[in-house]
């Protein structure tokens, strides 16, 4: 009997060894599926959009779970219906307005433009339009379909394309435009496609010829981490060259973004 039972464990033995020998040396071996992922990163989706009156557009709240304020600025659309996962909105009249996302401490914002049944989110000529007058206003309407302009980057434009100073100036006056929600969408603009500290970004609205409130605007309502702004600096100085943490943190700084910004950075990047 004591004999049959150490064969039995002995030939268990010899089958470990087996199935241990047959994997090879570094593979990968499945580990238990008890971890938890880490959590997604939580995305507003669309993060700009244009609709035209009527139009109704779910704003979703990718991968949250949890309690969610939404606020709106502007009054183009309406909200219709709020969950933790989405805002349902309509479209009631033409222009620009934003709808964010507060979780937590960190806020999500989805830019929205208003187009008229005309196609245009913005005036029409008035009855006593001049013909250039009315050429620079459509001018001036295509131009802010398509980009974010300041009332003096779009008048210089407007310049640019050869319209009197009189046109030109009947154009912005008459466009409709909200010019801090025009800021604030220039500024989503710079986001999506670099990394900028909140002094950094403010000061590039005002190279656009922002005011200084309108810029202060587009800041204060873009929705950008300033911290996670400096990580993603910090790694993008680290991809086309060589730092130092020391070098790194002095050209963060530089950047304008805070102390505490900047020491996160690059603790982050490392």
């Amino acid at each position: 009997m004591k004999n049959r039972a150490l064969k039995k464990i002995v030939s268990i033995i010899a089958a470990v060894i087996i199935a241990a020998a047959a994997v090879p040396a570094g593979a990968f071996i499945p580990q238990s599926s008890s971890f938890e992922a880490s959590a997604a990163t939580v995305k507003i989706k669309p993060s700009s959009i244009t609709l035209s009156v009527g139009d109704t557009q779910k704003i979703k709240l990718k991968n949250n779970s949890k309690a969610v304020t939404w606020t709106l600025l502007g009054d183009c659309v309406r909200i219709d219906k709020k969950t933790k996962k989405y805002v349902k909105v309509t479209a009631v009249s033409a222009g620009v307005c934003t709808i964010t996302a507060k979780v937590g401490g960190k806020k999500y914002t989805c830019a929205i433009m208003v187009k008229d049944g005309s196609g245009s989110s913005s005036g029409t000529p008035s009855g006593n339009a001049s013909a250039e007058e009315a050429r620079a206003l459509d001018k001036a309407n295509s131009y802010l379909r398509h980009s974010a302009f300041s009332r003096e980057g779009l008048k210089h434009q407007l310049d640019y394309e050869g319209f009197s100073e009189a046109a030109c100036e009947y154009a912005v006056a008459h466009c409709g435009a909200d010019w801090n929600q025009q800021s604030l969408k220039k500024a989503q603009s710079y986001l999506s496609r670099s990394a900028f500290s909140r002094e950094g970004l403010k000061h590039q609205l005002e190279y656009e010829k922002f005011t200084t409130d309108q810029a202060e605007y587009g800041v204060a309502n873009c929705g950008a981490d300033w911290k996670e702004q400096a990580v993603k600096k910090a790694k993008s100085y680290l991809s086309h060259s060589s730092f130092s943490r020391e070098s790194l943190l002095r050209q963060l700084l530089y950047e304008k973004f805070t102390q505490e910004e900047a020491e996160y950075g690059v603790a982050m990047a490392y």
